[in-house]
């Protein structure tokens, strides 16, 4: 009776282990850190939101629309077409009418955003705080 309860209790353990998964981003460093790493650093703002397979991730692809650009080769007013090269619970998510600062890179013909990077909803104050600091660090760096 023993050794079938520690069965099935490990039975349990181990199932919610495999249906939970997490995106553990914790930034430890800079903003400024992921300017160098980055392809391209643009404030977007989304058109429209393109359908996925797993509704869980409805948002990981969609059509953005460049506001600016802080780092890259892309120009205000293009049209371009995100999607994660996987998708995964860390993979960023937009809604529809969204401005965002995003940290992305570009594999063929779609960009994708850099999964645990300074990528976020230009509405929140820490956003906006993070656009002015790349924005010194591009001016002292030369950059752009």
């Amino acid at each position: 009776m023993y050794l079938r309860s520690i069965f099935i209790t490990l039975s349990i353990v181990l199932l919610i282990n495999k249906v939970t998964l997490a995106c553990d981003c914790i930034m430890m460093v800079p903003v400024t850190y992921y300017i160098p790493k980055s392809d391209y650093i643009m404030l977007v703002t989304v058109k429209e939101i393109r359908p996925v397979a797993d509704t869980y991730y409805t948002g990981v692809n969609a059509q953005i629309e460049v506001v600016s650009v802080l780092k890259g080769k892309s120009s205000p007013g293009e049209l371009l077409e995100f999607e994660p090269h996987t998708i995964t619970n860390c993979s960023f998510k937009f809604e529809k009418g969204g401005t965002y600062l995003v940290f992305a890179y570009k594999e063929g013909d779609k960009f994708s955003v850099y999964d645990c990077s300074w990528s976020g909803d230009i509405t929140y104050k820490s956003v906006k705080e993070d656009i002015k600091k790349i924005r010194k660090y591009m001016r002292k760096h030369k950059m752009g």
